[in-house]
């Protein structure tokens, strides 16, 4: 994979271009480097595709219930919630048809 340089930025990967507002470098790149991380690990038989995604769902499901504690001052975590919930799904789709989770 590569990333592209637009205007002097860095460019979203393809998984988080939906979510609104991921422009901060550090978060992104930590971010890439966990996903090619479980992708090297899922490649290697190490990690399924399932057990990454539970991890990943587990991770979010953390920053939820942490912004909801928050009390209003939780939308940056909940900003980095939905960016693990997509690359949750991201991972999804690498699933076969018929491939249990």
């Amino acid at each position: 994979m590569t990333i592209d340089l637009y205007e002097g930025g860095l460019a979203v990967h393809p998984a988080l271009s939906h979510v609104p507002g991921v422009v901060e470098p550090c978060g992104q790149a930590a971010l890439l480097l966990i996903e090619s991380l479980i992708h090297g690990l899922k490649e290697r038989g190490i990690l399924t595709i399932g057990e990454a995604v539970d991890v990943i769902e587990t991770a979010a499901d953390v920053q939820y219930e942490l912004a909801d504690a928050a009390d209003g001052a939780g939308s940056g975590l909940r900003h980095v919630a939905s960016l693990l919930t997509a690359m949750a799904s991201s991972l999804q789709g690498d699933l076969k048809p018929g491939e249990d989770r």
